[in-house]
């Protein structure tokens, strides 16, 4: 099936939007956090009561390539970021944060199963995305919404052949929406 821009979405920061509108507010887990700034853009508009970021913040490399700067300082940052995030939006409904400084495969197997959302935007070549496709897809609720980001730009060939490869696998259609690093979904109960 040919990918469909999204028609329920126009940009990533909406998919708070999306699973509300879905109906998803268990947990929802982020693959690739950086300095956490999708996290507080999704969780700003997300009622859920879980966010569980993974990432390794290697100091040296991240995912095989040289990030240049110091992780550290990106892990403690996105600590102190989503921390006051959480306790700012605690007056209105609780949200429990879970950060896993570890690999994506490692964090799979400490993640209980029965997910409502997951966002893949760490390492982006073709194998560790089809492998993190496999993995988070089968930790998804029944109707669960899998994404990732770069379905466009440097990284497009990697992610998307192993989007492409997987929806056409399992039969499901793929929705992108716009940006400078498009994003991709599929949901679990369309395929």
């Amino acid at each position: 099936m040919r990918p469909l821009l999204s028609q329920e979405i126009a940009r990533r920061e909406d998919f708070g939007l999306l699973l509300n509108r879905l109906g998803l507010y268990g947990t929802a887990v982020e693959i690739g956090v950086d300095r956490a700034d999708f996290a507080l853009s999704f969780l700003d508009k997300w009622q859920g009561v879980k966010f569980i970021g993974i990432d390794p913040w290697n100091p040296k490399y991240d995912y095989g390539v040289f990030v240049g700067r110091d992780r550290d300082a990106d892990y403690k940052h996105s600590i102190t970021v989503l921390e006051e995030f959480r306790k700012r939006r605690s007056f209105l409904s609780p949200l429990k944060i879970q950060l896993c400084r570890c690999p994506s495969h490692e964090a799979s197997v400490l993640v209980e199963d029965g997910l409502d959302f997951v966002y893949i935007d760490g390492d982006h070549r073709y194998e560790a995305v089809r492998d993190d496709i496999r993995i988070w897809w089968s930790k998804l609720s029944p109707n669960g919404v899998l994404a990732g980001h770069d379905y466009n730009g440097d990284w497009m060939d990697h992610v998307r052949t192993a989007v492409t490869e997987f929806a056409w696998m399992i039969g499901a259609q793929v929705y992108y929406v716009l940006g400078d690093a498009a994003s991709w979904y599929i949901l679990k109960g369309e395929g």
